[in-house]
C-alpha cells in the first residue's frame, strides 16, 4: 500500500500503468503472509487425532490429485498396497501427505534437470513385538541433501528454502508422533530423498 501511495505521489500521470503489477506483488505478498501465519496457528495448536478407520490408499490418492496442477512434468505415482487402512485422523494424515509431496515437488523444480518423479507406496510390517505397522514412504529422485540437513530437517523453524518457515516438517513430525508412529528420512537409491511413516495399524 505504501508503494502505491510513493507511485501515486511521484508519477500520477503513470500509476494506472504500474497498478496492475504493483496489486499483483501485492496480493502474492498476503497470500504468502496468510500461509505463514496458517503454519505457524496449525503448529501451535494441533488437535488430537480424531482416529478413524481409514483407507490410505484413498488419501494418497487424492493427495496426488490435488498436486498434479503444480507438479509440471514431474510423474506423480501411487504404488504398494492401494487398500492398506489404518486407524488415523485422516485429516491430519492428509495434511502430513500433502507437506511431503509438495515439498518433493519443489525440491525436484529447483534442482532436477532430468525426469523428476515423485512416488508414495504404502505398505505394511509386523515389528518383533508382534506390533503391525503401515509403511508410507514419500520418496522423489531429486538431488538428495547432505546428512547435516536430514538430522535437522524436523526441528521447528529450521528451513533449506527461501521464505520458507520451517515448520511444514515439524507439523509432519508432531502429527506423527501424536499417532504413535515414527517418521524418518534417508537418501533414497539411486537418487534423491525418502520419508518413511510408521503408523500403528
Amino acid at each position: 500500500i505504501e508503494l502505491l501511495q510513493r507511485t501515486y505521489r511521484r508519477e500520477p500521470e503513470r500509476f494506472d500503468e504500474h497498478f496492475g503489477e504493483l496489486i499483483s506483488s501485492t496480493l502474492h505478498e498476503v497470500g504468502r503472509v496468510g500461509r505463514i501465519v496458517n503454519e505457524f496457528s496449525n503448529f501451535a495448536r494441533m488437535p488430537a487425532p480424531n482416529r478413524q478407520a481409514t483407507c490410505l490408499g484413498d488419501l494418497v490418492n487424492s493427495t496426488l490429485v490435488l498436486h498434479e496442477e503444480v507438479s509440471g512434468d514431474i510423474s506423480l505415482e501411487a504404488t504398494g498396497a492401494s487398500s492398506l487402512s489404518a486407524s488415523v485422523d485422516p485429516d491430519q494424515i492428509r495434511q502430513v501427505l500433502t507437506n511431503l509431496v509438495k515439498n518433493a515437488i519443489e525440491a525436484l523444480l529447483e534442482t532436477s534437470t532430468g525426469e523428476g518423479r515423485v512416488e508414495v507406496d504404502l505398505g505394511q510390517e509386523t515389528s518383533s513385538d508382534g506390533t503391525v505397522n503401515a509403511l508410507v514412504s514419500v520418496s522423489d529422485n531429486g538431488a538428495g541433501m547432505p546428512k547435516e540437513t536430514r538430522e535437522r530437517l524436523f526441528t521447528p523453524y529450521f528451513t533449506t528454502k527461501v521464505g520458507g518457515t520451517g515448520l511444514g516438517l515439524a507439523i509432519v513430525h508432531r502429527i506423527v508422533a501424536e499417532h504413535g508412529g515414527s517418521v524418518e528420512v534417508s537418501p533414497n537409491e539411486p537418487q534423491g530423498t525418502r520419508f518413511t511413516i510408521r503408523l500403528p495399524v
